[in-house]
């Protein structure tokens, strides 16, 4: 009897496993939903509208994307971490949550233990650029005209305690120099008033300030990452010009909820990474001033890490403080 028990057990041990395994193996099940902090139109949105139509063929379902921008992107974060279905996934933009992390007073989630990293899809510069009418052809002419008029200088970014804004406050530090930070609701705000000459320096991304530095409407002077743009290779860096390590990127990366099996993870990022390197994707990205930068779970979340000790030590000395 005892043997016929036991032959019983393990029949269904082995029934329930094998049920498991094959609900694992076809995740998903249903549609994914895809959380993305920006309205339509952005440099998030558009990456993300870019993938939608691969992501749905290697995931099998549809991606359903979500445009739930507001609130430093703590609105569309917090829908991620608190999301229950298994199905739901989130783009966000790493030096912003790792900002929010830093200068925030309450956050309605732990930045790090709530969050399953699954991919690191892009990292792209932030460039120092000024109006045509500005005297500086070079960071050092910028840096000895701060120099000259103390405090006489503004320079416009996308907003509070955004990767512009550290840029900037990096660049004070390391060069010993004063501007005064003018903060746009968005980097469209502020590069068409830079354009426009109503304010003279701006700090945007490579991306998005891309299509007025080919027209000339902008001056660049440096870009913010170690290495030059391969859109713009004439433009140097900032760590070129005298102060090497200088790196302030703008990285775009997905997330999920805290505790999603790794089989899940696995297969989201095998999905994003086929996707970033499809040949028929490539000429869109490219167009789009899109370079992959694919880091998998593990170095993705020492990334973020990173970039939240390194966003704290800026915030600290500039005294910089969140804005919802």
């Amino acid at each position: 009897m005892r043997t016929i028990m036991s032959m019983a057990l393990l029949a269904v041990t082995i029934v329930l496993q094998a049920a498991n395994a094959s609900a694992q193996t076809t995740w998903p099940t249903r549609p994914v939903r895809f959380i993305l902090p920006a309205v339509p139109g952005g440099g998030t949105d558009t990456l993300a509208r870019t993938l939608q139509s691969a992501l749905a063929a290697k995931l099998g379902q549809p991606i359903v994307i979500e445009n739930r921008p507001g609130a430093a992107f703590i609105i569309s974060t917090e829908i991620v971490a608190r999301a229950t279905d298994g199905h739901t996934i989130g783009m966000i933009v790493v030096n912003t949550h790792a900002a929010n992390a830093t200068v925030q007073d309450k956050l309605p989630y732990d930045s790090l233990k709530d969050f399953t990293p699954i991919i690191n899809l892009i990292n792209s510069p932030n460039v120092i650029a000024v109006h045509p009418s500005f005297p500086a052809k070079t960071l050092a002419d910028l840096i000895d005209a701060a120099k000259a008029k103390p405090g006489g200088l503004f320079y416009a970014t996308s907003g509070i305690a955004g990767g512009q804004h550290f840029a900037g406050e990096m660049l004070k530090h390391s060069a010993g120099i004063d501007m005064v930070h003018v903060p746009y609701k968005g980097s469209g705000a502020s590069l068409q008033d830079a354009v426009s000459g109503q304010v003279k320096i701006v700090f945007g991304n490579v991306i998005s300030a891309g299509p007025f530095l080919t027209a000339g409407s902008l001056r660049p002077l440096a870009v913010t990452s170690l290495a030059r743009s391969p859109f713009f290779p004439d433009v140097p860096t900032v760590a070129e010009q005298g102060f090497p390590g200088f790196s302030v990127e703008d990285s775009y990366g997905i997330m999920g909820p805290a505790g999603m099996p790794p089989d899940v993870v696995k297969k989201l990022h095998d999905a994003f990474s086929e996707a970033m390197q499809a040949p028929e994707l490539q000429p869109r990205l490219k167009q789009q001033g899109i370079v992959a930068n694919l880091l998998g779970p593990v170095e993705f979340k020492k990334f973020i890490e990173s970039e939240i000790v390194k966003l704290r030590e800026i915030a600290l000395r500039a005294n910089i403080k969140g804005s919802q």
